[in-house]
């Protein structure tokens, strides 16, 4: 993984280690949880005003003048139907006044090492305020992938909305947007609580 500057390598790290829990559990959408560097500094939750399709969004706004860190939506699920394949994540982002930067996110692990593949959009940052527009993260899961991690992530002030994820295998013409991860050893167990496939992708639930 490349980094250009010791703020993105802060998030990267956090990211990959699982981050702080944030908003309580009530106010995020069903079977999302909030996390991040400083989840504190973010309020998280549905959007029932401003979506792209269907009844809600999900979002991430800042809360603070100055956020100290990113706040970050995800879910986490056992890689079992991706294994030796490669996965494209896709979903529409809004944002709104974003002066740090926002972007998707998709880390795979192993039942050893974290970031057996991991891309967080840190090179293709989205800043300013956008309309809907669609977004990809394309990445291969080893044979050996225990666990699929994913999200949006918001850095800095402003507000960013997220719907619609999808996920599909492509072949091998379609590129990854990553290169070569750099395998870290894991300091702590995977999650208990893996969900078997992602759910609620729509926030319609």
């Amino acid at each position: 993984m490349t980094c250009p500057n010791g703020r993105t390598m802060a998030i990267a790290l956090a990211l990959v280690m699982g981050g702080k829990a944030g908003t309580s559990q009530d106010q995020v959408p069903h079977g999302w949880k909030a996390r991040g560097s400083d989840p504190q500094d973010y309020y998280m939750g549905v959007d029932f005003d401003v979506k792209y399709a269907g009844k809600a969004s999900a979002f991430i706004r800042s809360k603070a003048i100055h956020p100290e860190g990113f706040g970050t939506l995800l879910q986490a699920f056992k890689s079992d139907d991706y294994r030796g394949k490669r996965l494209r994540m896709t979903a529409m982002v809004k944002t709104k006044e974003i002066q740090g930067w926002s972007g998707l996110w998709l880390r795979v692990d192993g039942e050893e090492l974290v970031q057996l593949a991991f891309d967080n959009m840190d090179n293709r940052k989205i800043k300013g305020t956008t309309d809907w527009k669609r977004y990809a993260v394309v990445l291969d899961v080893p044979d050996d992938a225990a666990a699929i991690y994913f999200g949006v992530l918001l850095h800095g002030r402003g507000q960013a909305w997220v719907d619609d994820f999808a996920f599909e295998v492509v072949g091998k013409d379609v590129k990854t947007t990553r290169g070569e991860p750099r395998p870290m050893f894991r300091e702590r167990k995977l999650m208990d609580d893996l969900l078997l496939r992602p759910m609620n992708l729509s926030f319609e639930e």
